[in-house]
């Protein structure tokens, strides 16, 4: 029943870094999950096929009506190009959206 189902938002599906140099050390970044539905939201994963990323925070379920903090690492050394669009995506229960993607940009100098 789509209706009483969990129902997965993210608060911020791109992550705009903008300018980065080749030399900077690991970015810290952050995106929140929200339930937005009426049952728990079961994450399953949340991955990158990008080396550059890790996942340092995230969260199993989240009960309805709450939100978690997802924090990943960027490593500029492992970025490949200088206008980077990486992807990241969530995987849930979510019958409507069971991926879910938040992007990652910038360029590098």
């Amino acid at each position: 029943d789509v209706k009483n189902a969990p129902m997965i938002f993210v608060d911020n599906s791109l992550i705009d870094l903008g300018n980065i140099t080749a030399d900077k050390k690991i970015i810290n970044a952050s995106f929140q999950i929200s339930n937005e539905g009426k049952s728990e939201l079961k994450i399953n994963r949340i991955y990158s096929i990008d080396k550059s990323i890790k996942i340092k925070r995230m969260p199993s379920k989240i009960s309805a009506g709450k939100k978690y903090d997802v924090d990943i690492e960027i490593n500029p050394e492992l970025i490949s190009s200088t206008i980077f669009n990486i992807r990241l995506e969530i995987i849930s229960n979510d019958p409507l959206h069971p991926t879910t993607t938040v992007r990652v940009v910038g360029q590098k100098k």
